[in-house]
């Protein structure tokens, strides 16, 4: 039988011995104190009926209460360390990003670096007549200047030595005339 059943169906009176259910004559008058035993044991029957009952009400409640509380306390344990997680891998996720970016700008850096030693040989490979034809040309130029300024210099200092010489020479001469 069911907890929640009527409180008289499984009730046997001390009296019944072979465990048949006890059927009350009401044609014939019962003394009162069967009577007010009788009442008493339906009402603590009754009583422990309906005590039972409302004490499984309440046990189902509470443990649907405590279920009920225990779903919420495990969803927001569960929201809180799934947030968690988010925050910690996506800061895993940008610390990880970053390293692969600087060691590739590192590379790209190295693989520049040596692009342009690598061209600045080759131009300079390329353009290393043209830049002897200029020297030399320069030089060149540089040592006809410094030429014609000696030359220059020379024919200055000849030209004047000679006047100094002729004046001399006409001196003496008439310096020689007049004796």
């Amino acid at each position: 039988s069911s907890p929640l059943s009527s409180p008289f169906e499984n009730y046997v009176h001390p009296t019944n011995n072979f465990n048949e259910y006890v059927t009350v004559n009401t044609v014939k008058p019962t003394p009162i104190g069967n009577i007010s035993y009788s009442t008493i044991l339906i009402q603590t029957a009754a009583r422990r009926f309906l005590a039972r009952r409302e004490t499984l009400i309440r046990m189902c409640a509470l443990m649907a209460l405590q279920a009920i509380f225990r779903r919420w306390i495990s969803t927001q344990a569960l929201h809180r360390s799934k947030a968690a997680a988010v925050q910690i891998q996506a800061a895993f996720r940008g610390w990880w990003i970053r390293v692969w970016l600087q060691v590739d700008a590192y590379y790209a850096t190295s693989i520049q670096r040596a692009i342009r030693g690598y061209i600045a040989r080759c131009t300079y490979r390329l353009h290393l007549n043209d830049i002897i034809l200029v020297q030399s040309t320069f030089r060149m130029n540089l040592g006809i200047d410094r030429s014609a300024l000696r030359m220059f210099s020379l024919i200055l200092i000849q030209s004047y030595y000679r006047g100094y010489a002729v004046r001399r020479n006409v001196r003496r001469w008439l310096d020689s005339r007049r004796t």
